[in-house]
């Protein structure tokens, strides 16, 4: 079932291989259930109707729910009528196929008691059919049906939070109750009803309305740990998120920062310890700090906006982001008070900061008439700020902007992508960030990540199809000539997509943290190695 050119298709095939299209249904179906040699659907029609608009009539299409009936395999279709009856009333939903017959639901209601005392009982009505075509009322359920679920082995519903189970869809016994968010259910052998859903952030099966611990299935949780960056100080510590709680990795395990919901994105070491940023599940600015990248406490750096980078210069730590349509930075000497910058151009946004001998170089991008534009600024002090003259694109990029940037003595190199595609390229200055020129290196599509080491700098992106993606590495002493080289190992190469998402300068090492994902979910990678 489905839809092509705009008009309600259905795919026959007697073996599942060879299939027969027929675009004359007349109708969208949406579900549909199969018992014997016949099938039911349920879906949406078109209808012309007549109106009367104060004197004069006005013609209206409308759409109108129905279901259809087939018993040549679903070449063909006649409309089917599903009268009210035992007090239903709206519409029918939630068709299954069940023990010998069709099912669906419909909302119910009786009113009881003398007049001053009327009272209204609410219910569902389940309607059955052995053949597709007659339909009549089965049995009650005491509640109010949200999802119905069926197989040759019996029904079962969900009333609220409460589970019913009914070997014929007219005698209905409790079954137990559900926890969490029920996203389906159906009937396992034995009648046993069957439900799967989420409770929290977890996956959530129960079976009888008794929850199946799935932590004691092979390979049905994983835990979700996301490393998005790395940087060294005291020791080092990795930042990002794990079963979508901010987090951090200190060398000795990851630690839930215990401030709720988010990821942290980037993390900086300076003078008074640590900080790192993010963002809250809700969005919102996300900021802590601690003296030794063990112990983590909220800081309050901005209520409104997004934080792109943090860094720890002569001035102090300088955060730079967005916030009211416009870049925007924050510079703190002592990790308490944040003195916010003066407003910048808008349609201008940072997404990264480092700092430099003379002060602190910042890059992102601008939005201009052709599309976003790369943007660099430079700041002596963190607080003001001089917008760089916009670099040229690479040839054959029209739109693109600057993401991430790196320092070593007085050359910067920043990276970037563009185009549809999302194609990767570097930004090099040789002047403190004032001017820039940027280009592609040789072999480069997407680039994930960039570091300065002791021998220049290094630049990480993937090759292959998806799938099978490789971590490959370009290196340069300058950030004018780059050499491309491709990375071995657990976490670099092999089935699966690796990409390093984020790279440090550690002595004359070089410390990677990405991730490896395949068919069973994403794995964090830690790659220690000598700076290439």
């Amino acid at each position: 079932m489905g839809k092509a050119g705009g008009r309600a298709v259905v795919w026959t095939s007697a073996d599942g291989r060879s299939w027969e299209r027929n675009d004359q249904v007349g109708a969208a179906f949406d579900r549909v259930a199969s018992v014997g040699g016949v099938a039911v659907a349920h879906g949406t029609s078109s209808k012309k109707v007549t109106r009367k608009k104060k004197k004069r009539k006005v013609a209206t299409t409308v759409q109108t729910q129905g279901y259809w009936r087939s018993a040549d395999g679903g070449r063909t279709w006649a409309p089917v009528t599903i009268r009210q009856g035992e007090g239903s009333f709206g519409n029918a939903w939630g068709l299954v196929g069940g023990p010998g017959a069709f099912f669906v639901y419909r909302d119910g209601k009786r009113i009881t008691g003398p007049k001053k005392r009327r009272k209204t009982e609410r219910f569902s009505v389940v309607f059955g059919s052995a053949d597709g075509t007659t339909w009549s009322p089965y049995g009650r359920v005491n509640g109010r049906i949200v999802r119905l679920g069926g197989s040759g082995a019996g029904l079962a519903a969900l009333a609220g939070a409460r589970l019913f189970r009914s070997k014929d869809g007219k005698a209905w016994q409790a079954a137990g109750e559900t926890q969490g968010t029920v996203n389906g259910i159906s009937v396992g052998e034995g009648g046993v009803p069957v439900v799967v859903g989420r409770r929290d952030e977890d996956p959530y099966l129960a079976v009888s309305g008794q929850a199946v611990d799935l932590k004691k299935v092979p390979d049905v949780v994983q835990p979700e740990r996301s490393v998005a960056a790395i940087a060294a100080g005291s020791g080092m510590v990795a930042v990002g998120s794990s079963n979508r709680e901010a987090t951090v990795w200190s060398g000795g395990g990851w630690t839930r920062s215990g401030i709720g919901k988010g990821r942290l994105t980037d993390v900086a070491y300076g003078p008074k310890g640590w900080v790192a940023i993010g963002r809250t599940d809700r969005e919102k600015a996300l900021a802590v700090a601690s003296p030794d990248g063990k112990a983590w406490a909220p800081v309050t750096v901005t209520g409104e906006g997004a934080l792109g980078g943090v860094v720890s210069g002569a001035k102090g730590y300088v955060v730079v982001g967005v916030a009211g349509g416009a870049a925007r930075t924050w510079r703190s000497t002592d990790l308490k008070k944040w003195t916010r910058s003066a407003n910048l151009d808008k349609g201008t946004w940072m997404r990264d900061v480092v700092a430099t001998s003379t002060g602190y170089v910042a890059v992102g991008g601008r939005q201009s008439a052709g599309g976003s534009r790369p943007a660099a600024w430079t700041s002596t002090d963190g607080v003001k700020w001089t917008a760089a003259p916009a670099p040229s694109l690479p040839s054959g990029l029209t739109a693109g902007v600057l993401a991430q940037v790196a320092v070593r003595g007085d050359r910067l190199v920043a990276m970037g992508s563009g185009g549809t595609a999302g194609q990767g390229f570097v930004g090099e200055s040789a002047d403190g960030g004032r001017t820039w020129r940027l280009a592609i290196p040789q072999g480069a599509t997407t680039l994930t990540a960039l570091t300065a080491t002791a021998k220049g700098f290094v630049l990480a992106g993937v090759s292959g199809a998806p799938g099978n993606r490789n971590v490959a590495l370009w290196t340069s002493p300058d950030g004018t000539a780059w050499q491309k080289t491709l990375a071995q190992g657990t976490g670099l190469d092999g089935p699966g997509d690796q990409r390093l998402t984020g790279m440090t300068g550690l002595g004359s090492e070089l410390v990677a943290v990405g991730v490896t994902a395949d068919h069973r979910g994403e794995t964090p990678t830690l790659w220690r190695t000598m700076a290439p």
